[in-house]
């Protein structure tokens, strides 16, 4: 369509030209309008050149009216294209929520599971430190640091118990995504 518009204008300016000549009387009339008279007169010649001109402003016109049809057609074209780009940046943004998403749940569960590991430590060195005191009865402090340490150790051991549960939590979420 392009090389139709072209071919179109490149015809519209040469016959411009041709008819521009002929009417300045650079160039002979062609043998068809032999019997036509060149114009004599500047008024003569203004009268051809008007005639000219209403012909051709015609032919601008059509012209015009054709490349701003070529010119709907591309921004349709660039319209389409631009709603597809909009609809790939949007699933790739939902892509790359998710993909967060998951970071976030995979470094929690890490975390939750190396606190774990220290709470089981902390637990069982607690439970060496108490064993360690023996028997109540033998308490020089009346069993102030047997109470500290069962009151820590039930605390850290519920901590755990708590951070299991989240594990398992955020673990059955990243099995449900994948």
């Amino acid at each position: 369509m392009n090389a139709n518009v072209a071919l179109l204008v490149a015809l519209v300016l040469s016959t411009w030209g041709a008819v521009l000549l002929v009417a300045t009387g650079l160039a002979p009339l062609p043998t068809f309008l032999e019997g036509m008279e060149l114009p004599t007169t500047l008024a003569g010649l203004g009268d051809a050149l008007a005639i000219t001109d209403g012909i051709f402003t015609t032919m601008a016109i059509t012209l015009g009216l054709i490349a701003i049809l070529l010119q709907g057609r591309e921004l349709k074209a660039s319209t389409d294209a631009n709603a597809e780009q909009a609809k790939a940046l949007w699933l790739q943004m939902k892509q790359t929520q998710e993909a967060n998403r998951l970071n976030a749940m995979t470094a929690r569960l890490q975390f939750l599971t190396s606190d774990n590991e220290r709470l089981e430590r902390q637990v069982a060195r607690l439970h060496s430190q108490i064993a360690g005191l023996g028997k109540a009865e033998n308490d020089s402090d009346g069993g102030t640091k047997r109470t500290e340490l069962w009151d820590i150790l039930k605390a850290s051991d519920e901590m755990r118990r708590k951070q299991v549960t989240q594990a398992r939590h955020i673990s059955s979420e990243i099995e449900s995504v994948l």
